[in-house]
């Protein structure tokens, strides 16, 4: 489990912060951040925001729109992702929802979705 090693990580990134300036702060992204590792970093008592985005509702073929890194892929690859994509997300906004993290739901409209996110941060600034 990373959990520990990501706690640390930002501890690390807390203790290199100016406190003096509001806009000094760190973003980490990807699947090792976790409800469970944000709840552990916030229960070391580390400054932290989070916001965790998902698409519950991703299809194969707005996938097929989207990355370049699936070109040449064939349909049950793009079904497989997709699936896959909208699988995690309802269980991380399942465990966002239990742990009382904010999720932020790109179904809706990819383009609102990470300004809603970026609200969220901007709020805790």
């Amino acid at each position: 489990m990373a959990q520990p090693f990501l706690v640390a990580f930002l501890r690390a990134v807390a203790d290199g912060l100016d406190e003096s300036d509001p806009l000094d702060g760190y973003a980490v992204e990807g699947d090792i951040v976790t409800p469970a590792a944000a709840t552990a970093a916030a229960a070391h008592g580390l400054p932290l925001v989070s916001v965790f985005l998902g698409n519950t509702a991703l299809t194969a073929d707005e996938l097929r729109a989207a990355p370049d890194w699936l070109d040449g892929a064939d349909d049950a690859t793009y079904q497989q992702i997709a699936a896959w994509v909208t699988e995690r997300s309802r269980a991380l906004r399942d465990a966002c929802t239990a742990a009382g993290h904010r999720y932020v739901e790109l179904g809706a409209g990819y383009e609102q979705g990470p300004e809603r996110a970026y609200s969220v941060l901007g709020e805790h600034a």
